[in-house]
C-alpha cells in the first residue's frame, strides 16, 4: 500500500513539475501578442518542399494570448481532473491472490490474445518510439518557414500535450481496465502487481506519439498548402507508421490491449489533428471555445463547446 501512494505521488509531483515549467513560459509571455500575421501580406520565396518551387511566408495560424487562454484553461482542466482522481482513485491494484481469480476466457475473443504477450524488449522499443515521437517537432528548426513561427508552434505542441495527458488519464481512470501482462503468469509478479496494472484503456503511448506526429504533419503540410504530392504523401506515411508501429509493440509487450492502442490511436490523432487546424486563420469560422465543469454526487466531468 505504502509503495502504491509512493508512486502515485511520484506522478503526480512529476505533472506538477512540467505544469510549472509551462505556466513559467505563459507568465513570460504575459500581454504579447503570439503572432500577428496578415494572411495576405505575403512575400514569395523559393521552397523545395512546395510544388510550385515558391513559398509563401505568411502562417497559417493565428495565436494571441487572449485567444489561447481557453485552450490552456480546458488543458490544465482536464489535466487536473485526471491528476486528482490519479490520486485518490480507490481502486487498488491486484493482489497475488487475486490474481489467481482472473479468467482470460471472459476477455472478448478480439482482444483475449494479448493476454499471452509479453516482452521486455518490445516495451523497451516502445519507449523509445515515443520518446522520437515527442522530439519530432524539432523538425520545425530545420524548416525555415516553420523556424520563424517557432514560438506559437511551441505554445500549439504544449497545448496538444497538455490535452492528450488529460483525457488519457483520465480515460484510465474513470475504466481501470487490467493489462493483458495481469493475466499473464510467465510476467514478473512485481509488473502484473503494481500501480499502473489496471490503466491498460487506452494506451498512453500509442495516443501520445499519435498526437505528436500527426501535429507535426499537419503543421507541415499548413505551412506547405502547395506541397509536392510525393512529400506530403510520404510526410503523413511515416507519421502515421510511427505511432502504428508504437501501439504494436504495446500490445505485444503485454501493456495493452488490441482496443486500447485502437481507441489511443483515434484520440491522438484527433487531438493532434484539430487543434491546429482550430488555429487556422479563417475570420468567419474562429472559434468559441466555453468550458463548462459539471458536479455531481458521485461523479465530476467537464464539458467542451466549440462554436465554429
Amino acid at each position: 500500500m505504502q509503495t502504491f501512494v509512493y508512486q502515485k505521488f511520484k506522478q503526480a509531483a512529476e505533472f506538477l513539475s512540467a505544469m510549472r515549467r509551462i505556466l513559467s513560459f505563459l507568465i513570460l509571455i504575459n500581454g504579447t501578442s503570439l503572432v500577428a500575421q496578415d494572411s495576405n501580406l505575403t512575400s514569395y520565396k523559393k521552397c523545395w518542399m512546395c510544388g510550385t518551387g515558391l513559398h509563401a511566408s505568411a502562417t497559417p495560424y493565428s495565436l494571441t494570448l487572449k485567444n489561447e487562454i481557453p485552450y490552456i484553461a480546458i488543458g490544465l482542466s482536464i489535466s487536473s481532473i485526471a491528476l486528482t482522481m490519479d490520486m485518490y482513485n480507490p481502486v487498488q491494484p491486484y493482489t497475488a491472490n487475486e490474481l489467481l481469480s482472473l479468467d482470460k476466457n471472459r476477455i472478448n475473443s478480439f482482444d483475449r490474445s494479448a493476454t499471452d504477450n509479453w516482452s521486455p524488449s518490445a516495451n523497451g522499443i516502445s519507449n523509445v518510439l515515443i520518446s522520437t515521437a515527442t522530439l519530432l517537432p524539432i523538425i520545425f528548426i530545420t524548416n525555415r518557414h516553420t523556424k520563424s513561427y517557432l514560438f506559437p508552434l511551441i505554445v500549439m505542441y504544449g497545448e496538444v500535450l497538455l490535452a492528450n495527458y488529460g483525457v488519457t488519464m483520465f480515460t484510465k481512470n474513470v475504466v481501470n481496465r487490467a493489462r493483458p501482462l495481469t493475466y499473464n503468469t510467465e510476467a514478473p509478479m512485481e509488473k502484473r502487481t503494481n500501480s499502473t496494472s489496471k490503466e491498460s484503456f487506452f494506451s498512453g503511448h500509442t495516443s501520445h506519439a499519435t498526437a505528436s506526429s500527426i501535429f507535426v504533419a499537419k503543421v507541415l503540410c499548413d505551412y506547405h498548402p502547395n506541397m509536392n504530392k510525393g512529400l506530403k504523401i510520404g510526410i503523413w506515411t511515416a507519421m502515421l507508421t510511427l505511432p502504428a508501429v508504437t501501439a504494436y509493440l504495446r500490445v505485444q509487450a503485454g501493456k495493452h490491449f488490441p482496443t486500447d492502442v485502437i481507441v489511443g490511436y483515434v484520440v491522438g490523432g484527433a487531438i493532434g489533428y484539430f487543434i491546429p487546424h482550430l488555429h487556422k486563420l479563417n475570420a468567419r469560422s474562429t472559434p468559441k471555445i466555453s468550458l463548462i465543469p459539471i458536479f455531481g454526487i458521485d461523479h465530476t466531468s467537464l464539458m467542451m463547446r466549440v462554436k465554429l
